[in-house]
C-alpha cells in the first residue's frame, strides 16, 4: 500500500482546507470498511485520507416529520437504535442483515449510500420511503433525493469536496408499512444478488392500494425504481393476480449482469420471485399496522 497522509478535521472548514491541499488525491473516509480493500487492492491510491468521524455527523433525531441520520452514524447504531425501530423498522432490519457485526460497527450509512454500489443494501429502502440527502460544499448545500444520487456503478452526483452530511427520512403515513428483501449466497457476509424494497399505503379501509414504491438493486448498473410496475397496483385493490403482474413487470425492468456470483437469468428469476414475496409482507405490515 502506497503511504499517505491522515488528517482527522473537526469542521466542514477543516474538511474544505484539507482538500485545497490535496487537489486530486484526497479522499474522504467515512468507516472505511469499503475503502482500505480498495486501497489495499491498490484500485485507488490517495495521496491522504480526511477521516470524517470527527465532524459530529453521528446523530439519530426525530425532527417533527421525519428521521434525521447523521452521515458517520454507523449501521450498528441504527441497527439497535429504539427510533429507528419505532419509526423506521424496514430501515433497521436492513442494517441487520448487512456484513458482519464487526464491521456494522464501523460501517456508515454515508460511506454505503457514496460507495454506491449497485447492490447497497440501504439504497432501495431509502428510495421507496422517498428518504433524501442533505450535500454540503463549498458551493453551498443542496438536497438530493436518494434515487437520484446514482449515476453509474461506483458513481454519484457528489461534487469534488462535497460531503452527505444527513439523510432525511419521512414518517411513514398510516395504513403503510415498507418492506427490504435480499437474496444473498450461504456465506453469511456476502453482497445482496438480489435487493427489492417496496413501500405500501392502504386506503382507509385497508383493501386498495393507494400509493407503492419499488425498488431493486443488484440488478442493473444503479439502484433503480420499478415504476411500470408500481402502475399495475397503484389505484387497485390488492388482488393476486395484479400481485403476480407487478411481479412480472418488476422483473422486466431489471437489467442485470452476468458475473462470478451468478447469471443474469439467476438475477432477473429472483427480482421477480422476491418482489412477489415482498408484495405480500408489505401488504400484511400495512393491514395490520396500529395507528397512534
Amino acid at each position: 500500500m502506497k503511504n499517505f497522509n491522515y488528517f482527522t478535521p473537526k469542521s466542514l472548514s477543516e474538511v474544505q482546507d484539507v482538500l485545497a491541499r490535496y487537489p486530486e488525491g484526497g479522499v474522504l473516509m467515512a468507516g472505511g470498511t469499503d475503502l482500505l480493500v480498495q486501497m489495499k487492492s491498490k484500485a485507488i491510491a490517495p495521496e491522504c485520507l480526511v477521516d470524517l468521524k470527527g465532524l459530529g455527523l453521528s446523530y439519530i433525531r426525530h425532527t417533527g416529520g421525519g428521521l434525521a441520520i447523521g452521515g458517520t452514524t454507523t449501521l450498528s447504531e441504527i441497527e439497535s437504535s429504539t427510533l429507528i425501530k419505532e419509526k423506521c423498522p424496514v430501515l433497521a432490519a436492513t442494517c441487520s442483515e448487512m456484513a458482519s457485526y464487526s464491521i456494522r460497527h464501523l460501517a456508515t450509512i454515508g460511506g454505503n449510500l457514496c460507495n454506491a454500489a449497485p447492490s447497497a443494501d440501504t439504497a432501495p429502502p431509502l428510495m421507496v420511503l422517498g428518504s433524501r440527502v442533505r450535500i454540503i460544499g463549498l458551493e453551498g448545500e443542496r438536497i438530493v433525493p436518494v434515487e437520484e444520487m446514482f449515476t453509474g456503478p461506483g458513481e454519484t452526483v457528489l461534487k469534488r469536496g462535497e460531503i452527505l452530511t444527513e439523510i432525511q427520512i419521512p414518517d411513514l403515513p398510516p395504513h403503510s408499512g415498507a418492506v427490504y428483501l435480499k437474496y444473498k449466497r450461504n456465506e453469511g457476509m456476502d453482497l445482496a444478488l438480489v435487493g427489492v424494497a417496496i413501500s405500501m399505503v392502504l386506503n382507509s379501509s385497508r383493501t386498495t392500494c393507494r400509493e407503492i414504491q419499488i425498488a431493486l438493486g443488484a440488478v442493473a448498473p444503479t439502484p433503480i425504481r420499478a415504476s411500470v410496475a408500481e402502475e399495475v397496483l397503484r389505484g387497485n385493490q390488492l388482488k393476486e393476480d395484479l400481485f403476480e403482474e407487478t411481479a412480472i413487470k418488476a422483473r422486466e425492468a431489471a437489467q442485470p449482469l452476468t458475473d462470478v456470483r451468478c447469471s443474469a437469468a439467476y438475477r432477473t428469476a429472483l427480482g421477480e420471485k422476491l418482489t412477489l414475496d415482498a408484495l405480500w409482507q408489505v401488504r400484511k405490515l400495512a393491514i395490520d399496522k396500529k395507528e397512534a
